[in-house]
């Protein structure tokens, strides 16, 4: 999934699904997000947090976006969280 960090063009990465995924999953059990909002604000919430609060601080490819929101959705441990 392409990245740009702190919405920068010069400051462009790329993380796996399985990359993104984790450190998702990291972001959550360290008490981020919100019970009462839907998985997908709580996954864009967490792309665009600070690295500080365990987030990816970046802007993010919308198409790919969509992609890795299927997969987040069909690895189903969300389920226990959300």
């Amino acid at each position: 999934m392409k990245f740009w960090k702190d919405n920068k063009t010069d400051n462009e990465f790329e993380l796996t699904h399985e990359e993104v995924l984790s450190r998702f999953y990291k972001w959550v059990n360290a008490g981020e997000g919100c019970a009462t909002w839907s998985l997908d604000r709580n996954v864009r919430v967490f792309l665009t947090a600070r690295e500080i609060n365990l987030g990816v601080q970046s802007v993010f490819d919308e198409d790919e976006y969509e992609d890795f929101f299927e997969v987040l959705r069909q690895d189903g441990k969300w389920r226990d969280i959300y």
